[in-house]
């Protein structure tokens, strides 16, 4: 997916897994508040990461597959932030 609608689904998968990881995590209301702003962060860092790693993937996988390990990438990363983000000490 590309434009805007690309950019929604992304953050749309990005919230609704950092949300899981703060649930997970057992985070305290404050964070599970600002969790669609914490998920704009996330979702930048992993795509800056997932450029990186996209490059050599995409010359021996193809482009199609290289997509859904994007996807899986986002989650898997934005699940395990929420629940690094929940364990931090509260300020």
């Amino acid at each position: 997916m590309h434009g805007t609608s690309g950019l929604l689904v992304s953050y749309a998968l990005t919230a609704a897994a950092v949300l899981v990881g703060l649930v997970l995590g057992r985070a305290n209301h404050q964070r599970l508040v600002r969790f669609p702003l914490i998920a704009i962060f996330i979702m930048i860092a992993a795509a800056i990461l997932w450029s990186v790693i996209s490059g050599v993937l995409q010359r021996h996988l193809g482009t199609s597959l290289t997509e859904w390990l994007g996807a899986a990438f986002l989650l898997l990363v934005s699940v395990l932030a929420g629940r690094l983000i929940a364990t931090l000490p509260s300020s």
